[in-house]
This record gives structure tokens, C-alpha cells and sequence, in this order.
């Protein structure tokens, strides 16, 4: 029903991982350079990306940048922009970067990212390497990004940055296909339904299940990001759940922090920017709504720590 779609594969789930080590933490914050943050839509990885891109040390693709990459040489360290922040249009934020990803990147078959041709992944890394310039007397930044097709694109981001680390960021797929189906954006998202090239608002209109469709969705993705960084070497990969990380901010970002080279201690807005993460009230789910996310979804998610999610 809906493209791209993975090949039916129910991968192991990596171990998640608790939490570097003290010698692990050192080392990481030496040698780490590069996180990409993956997750399917709506499972707040927004939120994680832009708490990480305002820490001192990181640096990450803006508003600005993605347009011209120099400019990603002025960016602040340890912005206070965001998204929904007042001021955001005209300041430097970070974006997703779909501008610059796009140029390189393009789908294939399988529902993978794949490079559009050897030069745009030269032009790509050069981007992304202006932004990673040590300044002055400074620390080498963490170049960190977050977009959704970054669920899509595990393997050819590793070919692109070897070395770099990964975080899986994965929310219950009931929560996430009842705030995917409300957002504005959903039904302009791009398919392919009843063999056709169409739009989720097209295939709705001709009769296609608007949950169902983001149900598949988030199975799609985050099976097939489970399948790609279980190629991935362990120590570079950190698994969390949304529900752990809004239960205890500050405790779950502290490691995400460590693990990602961003020392928590040198984030000097750390306990405030934490406390905006809020656990959202438990919502009634309609039976029908629950019964159809479940049969799409439900071996994925217990392979992403949800086995009881479903129990009647």
C-alpha cells in the first residue's frame, strides 16, 4: 500500500545501550566528530536535535548554510534558536538540511538513500566539513544532524562519515501514528499507493486509511533502521525511547550528551534546556484505532522495547 517499503526482514534489536562507560566517555569526547540523529516523524527527535545543537561544542546545518555552506563557518556555538523560538526566521537555527541532502541523495528501490553520483557526495562531505572547522584556540566541534530521512539513509551517511555515531531515537508507534495523522504536513507527504505516485491526501481521498497509512509508516522505518545500524559497530549506536527520555531528561540526555562527544558539563544552559522535555498525558485510545496500529506495527515494536504496549 504504501512506498518505499522495506523487504518484510525483522531484525534483532541491538542491545540499548545504558550508557558509555568513564574511559568510554573520554575517548568520546575526543574522537567523536559526527551524530546523526535517526527516529521516524513525530517521535521528537526535533526536540533532541535542537537540545544537542545548543551545547557549546556542536555544530550542525542552519537556515543560512544550507543555502551557502560558508556560512556555517558564523555559526554561534551554543544557539538558543530553535524552531518554534521567537526570532528564529532571521537568526542562524539549525535545520534539518533537507536543501543540502537532497542534492546528493536520492531514493532507490529498496527504500534506502542512495548517492545521486559519486561528485555530489564529494560536494556533500566538503559542506559538511566547512562546518566542522576547529576555530581558534576552540575545541573541534561535533558536527551533529537531524533530519527523517536519516532513518532512510544509515548506510550511505556511514559511507559518507565513517566512524560516526548514531542516535536511535524510537517512540511508540501508537503515540506517534496519532500525533503523524493530526500534523499539517502529513497529508502532503509523498507515496506511492495503488501502484500509483500520489500524495497521502490523494490516496485518502480515493479511500486509503490515514492510520494505516502512518502506521506503515513508522514500521517501515524504524524496521529499517533497525536492520542497518545492527550492521553498525555497538559502541556507535545508542538506542533510546521517547517515553525514557521525557520520564527523565536529564538523566537520558546526559548520556546521549557523553555519548556524543558533548560534554554535559560544558553545556551551560543543561538543567533548563532539559526541563522543557515534558511527559504528555496518557490518552484513551479508541479500540479499532489500536487494532490497526497493532497489526501493522506490533512485532516491530517489540523489537524496540514495546512488548506490553498492545496488552488488552
Amino acid at each position: 500500500m504504501v512506498a518505499p517499503r522495506v523487504d518484510g526482514r525483522r531484525p534483532d534489536i541491538h542491545p540499548c545501550r545504558t550508557g558509555p562507560t568513564g574511559e568510554e566517555a573520554r575517548a568520546a569526547m575526543e574522537l567523536a566528530r559526527c551524530l546523526f540523529v535517526v527516529g521516524t516523524g513525530r517521535s521528537g527527535t526535533t526536540a533532541l536535535y535542537e537540545f544537542l545543537c545548543s551545547h557549546p561544542d556542536a555544530t550542525w546545518l542552519s537556515n543560512w548554510s544550507q543555502r551557502v555552506a560558508p556560512l556555517g563557518l558564523l555559526h554561534p556555538r551554543g544557539t538558543e534558536a530553535g524552531k518554534e523560538r521567537a526570532g528564529a526566521r532571521w537568526r542562524f537555527r539549525p535545520v534539518e538540511g533537507y536543501r543540502v541532502f537532497d542534492r546528493a541523495l536520492q531514493m532507490d528501490g529498496s527504500g534506502h538513500l542512495v548517492a545521486r553520483s559519486a561528485g555530489r557526495i564529494r560536494m556533500l562531505r566538503a559542506e559538511i566539513g566547512l562546518h566542522r572547522v576547529r576555530r581558534w584556540g576552540g575545541r573541534a566541534p561535533v558536527f551533529v544532524s537531524k533530519n527523517t530521512r536519516n532513518t532512510r539513509a544509515v548506510p550511505v551517511l556511514e559511507g559518507l562519515l565513517p566512524g560516526s555515531r548514531y542516535v536511535d531515537l524510537v517512540r511508540n508507534p501508537l503515540d506517534t501514528v496519532a500525533s503523524m495523522v493530526r500534523v499539517a504536513f502529513f497529508q502532503d507527504l509523498a507515496l506511492t499507493w495503488d501502484g500509483r505516485a500520489t500524495t497521502v491526501r490523494d490516496a485518502v481521498a480515493h479511500g486509503a486509511d490515514p492510520v494505516a497509512i502512518a502506521a506503515q509508516l513508522w514500521n517501515d522505518e524504524t524496521a529499517l533502521a533497525l536492520a542497518d545500524l545492527a550492521t553498525i559497530d555497538p559502541d556507535r549506536v545508542l538506542r533510546i525511547r521517547y517515553e525514557d527520555l521525557v520520564a527523565d531528561p536529564g538523566t537520558v540526555l546526559h548520556t546521549v550528551g557523553t555519548f556524543a562527544g558533548l560534554d554535559p558539563d560544558r553545556h551551560p544552559g543543561f538543567a533548563r534546556r532539559a526541563a522543557e522535555f515534558a511527559a504528555r498525558p496518557s490518552v484513551a485510545r479508541d479500540p479499532a484505532f489500536v487494532d490497526s496500529v497493532e497489526r501493522i506495527c506490533g512485532a516491530t515494536a517489540v523489537q524496540v522495547g514495546y512488548s506490553d504496549l498492545f496488552d488488552r
